[in-house]
């Protein structure tokens, strides 16, 4: 009797241990993104996407023009055998991208002179541990940090990522403290100052029945020195930007609104280019651009630059209604003031207004297949300036019909295989300013293809 307890409880034992193995984080893992497909326009032309003039986003429904793709690999290094043991996750994480045109793309540039189809970039390169600090997630490293995206619009709203450290997850009792220090030096530009940005967050705020809140606020500068360069041939700048984020469950999957303010760093820009006047909001921006660098005396870009702002306010709403349908709607709108800053007229440049308003939803004939259609407008007041000097607005409608397959039910099913039709009409001012080439005398386009989008 006495052998046979002994027998039950090693055996229990090792049931225990068994488990507890297995609630350990595993020893590798590998996620990804994919995108692409094939398209077609007027007359055989390439797919053309349409994306209204100087907007910050468009609906992408079959309306994207590229095949992109995202490889994580994940090392998990466990330190004991317990389900609380520290780990410490190794992030790397390559993107590509390619114009989809055929069958070879290299990253060499052609005998012709072409420049390269295909480009490969490092995204993420990092490493977090989880049980050394208690509740709290040091981290060091290259990383995408606590993104915020408008699915529809691939359009992300928070992104202060780059090299930087920080800590996530520290348990104040009310909330969770993030923390972090990001430094970024601008891209294809030969020097030009790095721009560092201190990133606090409070999230994970209970509001009882009514979901969870998260409260931001990113301090951002730049100097007046070159990242490779010690000579002090910039203008010292510096911005701020605040925001709340309010997420709330409901039908099956979430609400969330989304209130952020910028100004300086994270106001906006106005520059002049051969191909037209560029406006850009800031408020997403984390210092990769180049858009820091203001050559020393410059006092009129740097004057407008620190009156610049940017406001935006945007709500997602997705839903699953019963493995029967499901949608996703989103409405955003944000206005950017540029401080002053005087176009080619020798006016004050007026503010951009973006609003952009629209629906996906999905009917489910069965648990595979499906039916999506998506549309949406998305109107840019101040867009652009045409011929006799006079700022115009540009205003796109789009609407894509899309019967797919899926691996689920569930509006995140992926992988999805779909066949698209799309057409978009835009008003008259911005006729040659949307549809490219191939549209360029109209009003109107179409684009037809199929697409493939998988995450894993």
């Amino acid at each position: 009797m006495r052998k046979l307890s002994l027998a039950l409880s090693l055996a229990a034992l090792s049931g225990l241990a068994g488990a507890a193995r297995a609630q350990t984080a595993p020893d590798f893992e590998y996620h990804g993104y994919l995108r692409s497909g094939i398209g077609a326009s007027r007359n055989g032309t390439d797919q053309t996407c349409f994306t209204a003039t100087d907007a910050s986003a468009k609906f992408r429904l079959g309306n994207e023009c590229e095949t992109y793709g995202e490889a994580q690999f994940v090392k998990n290094t466990t330190v004991g055998k317990t389900a609380a043991a520290p780990v410490f996750a190794t992030h790397l994480l390559f993107a590509f991208v390619t114009g989809e045109r055929h069958d070879w793309e290299s990253t060499q540039a052609s005998a012709a002179g072409n420049d390269a189809e295909l480009t490969i970039a490092m995204r993420e390169a990092y490493v977090q541990a989880s049980g050394v600090l208690g509740a709290a997630k040091p981290w060091i490293g290259k990383r995408f940090y606590r993104r915020q995206d408008i699915h529809i619009l691939d359009y992300y709203l928070i992104n202060n990522s780059g090299p930087g450290f920080g800590v996530e997850s520290i348990p104040l009792g009310f909330a969770n403290l993030n923390t972090a220090v990001t430094r970024n030096t601008p891209g294809g530009t030969s020097d030009a100052p790095a721009q560092t940005n201190i990133d606090l967050r409070l999230s994970d705020i209970e509001l009882g029945g009514a979901g969870k809140l998260e409260v931001l606020a990113i301090q951002g500068g730049a100097g007046k020195r070159g990242h490779g360069q010690n000579a002090p041939v910039f203008e010292t700048i510096s911005g701020t930007q605040v925001g709340l984020v309010h997420n709330v469950p409901v039908l099956g999957g979430f609400n969330r609104v989304t209130l952020q303010y910028g100004q300086g760093l994270f106001g906006g820009t106005q520059v002049s280019k051969s191909t037209g006047i560029e406006r850009t909001n800031r408020i997403g921006d984390f210092g990769d651009s180049g858009a820091q660098a203001i050559n020393k005396g410059d006092k009129t870009t740097l004057d407008a630059r620190k009156k610049s702002s940017t406001t935006r306010v945007a709500e997602e709403l997705n839903a699953d209604f019963n493995k029967a349908a499901s949608l996703s709607f989103v409405v955003l709108y944000q206005t950017t003031d540029f401080g002053g800053i005087k176009d080619l007229s020798g006016k004050v440049a007026p503010k951009k207004n973006e609003l952009m308003a629209g629906v996906r939803p999905v009917l489910n004939l069965s648990e595979t297949a499906a039916i999506a259609a998506e549309a949406g407008n998305v109107t840019v007041k101040n867009a652009f300036v045409d011929g006799k000097g006079k700022w115009q607005d540009a205003s796109l409608n789009k609407l894509t019909i899309a019967p797919q397959i899926s691996a689920g039910d569930s509006f995140w099913a992926r992988p999805t295989l779909r066949l698209f039709a799309t057409y978009a009409a835009w008003n008259k001012d911005a006729k040659g300013q949307i549809g490219g080439a191939t549209y360029a005398s109209a009003t109107n386009g179409f684009s037809t293809g199929a697409q493939l989008e998988a995450w894993w």
